[in-house]
């Protein structure tokens, strides 16, 4: 499945909003996953607003938590 403006072979369609990267993070890091956001969310925190509509949430996740994740 593709969206329309969505990147090659991702699967994102919905806007996500920050309220729901705030949840995932917290979530994560509730279960002491080591991530950090990276791409449009990451450029949007150090901006500190929205600066386009999101589909997709791109983090960086230290290996040895990968796990934690599936």
């Amino acid at each position: 499945m593709t969206c329309p403006g969505s990147r090659p072979g991702s699967t994102a369609c919905a806007d996500l909003d920050a309220a729901l990267v705030v949840d995932v993070l917290g979530a994560l890091t509730g279960a002491g996953v080591r991530c950090w956001v990276d791409g449009g969310w990451g450029v949007d925190a150090l901006v500190g607003e929205a600066t386009r509509p999101h589909a997709d949430l791109d983090l960086v996740v230290v290996r040895e938590d990968r796990g934690a994740t599936e």
